[in-house]
């Protein structure tokens, strides 16, 4: 049926991949999403997206325990 057709192409949000908010990178669920996320494009950025987020939070915690009253 026609409906069974849409639920199986549901498209999915790749926030890795998705370098822009205004233009989404879409992907079918299922197998394509599966295949997506095994793609060398996809686990670059995923290591890109993750070594940017661990630099952030390092750099908080830095700025958190550094003792502003301190002079060094």
């Amino acid at each position: 049926s026609p409906i069974s057709i849409l639920n199986a192409r549901q498209k999915r949000i790749c926030p890795v991949c998705t370098t822009h908010p205004g233009r989404p990178f879409m992907v079918e669920e299922g197998r394509e999403w599966d295949v997506h996320c095994k793609t060398r494009v996809h686990r670059r950025l995923a290591v890109k997206v993750k070594q940017d987020t661990s630099h952030k939070h390092s750099a908080q915690e830095t700025a958190i325990t550094r003792d502003p009253g301190s002079d060094g």
